[in-house]
């Protein structure tokens, strides 16, 4: 069952890059959840407060991650679904190496903006609360 369904997906690329590319956004939306739990668990448990205040500034702060993982994720699924004709230009090896790196950039940068936002965070709460 599971290697005809699998079968299945690889010999249908004309309808099967919708599923990679739910497969590719979900492998990487859990790794960004594996590298920023802690952190967020951490502020969250300390001061609820502190942790709104951070979200918020993160969501401005945050586009530039989300535009190399939405690049990631289109890569990906086009990658799949055009491999003929992509690999014309480049190997499998570069293209993935491409996808990777669009990855890695997308997860820094969605650090890079969490980590400025709890500094702003911080920086907010010293000059109103008095906490620290």
């Amino acid at each position: 069952m599971m290697s005809s369904l699998l079968h299945s997906i690889v010999e249908g690329k004309q309808w099967s890059w919708s599923l990679v590319g739910l497969a590719v956004i979900l492998l990487g939306l859990l790794i960004r959840s594996i590298l920023l739990r802690d952190i967020l668990r951490g502020i969250k448990i300390r001061n609820r407060s502190w942790y709104r205040r951070a979200q918020a500034h993160y969501q401005e702060r945050a586009l530039l991650g989300w535009v190399f993982f939405a690049l990631f994720a289109v890569g990906a699924m086009l990658l799949w679904r055009f491999d003929t004709f992509l690999l014309r230009y480049l190997s499998l090896l570069q293209w993935v190496l491409i996808l990777a790196a669009l990855l890695v950039s997308a997860l820094f940068c969605h650090l890079r903006a969490y980590a400025r936002a709890i500094v702003d965070a911080v920086q907010e709460n010293v000059a109103t609360d008095k906490d620290i």
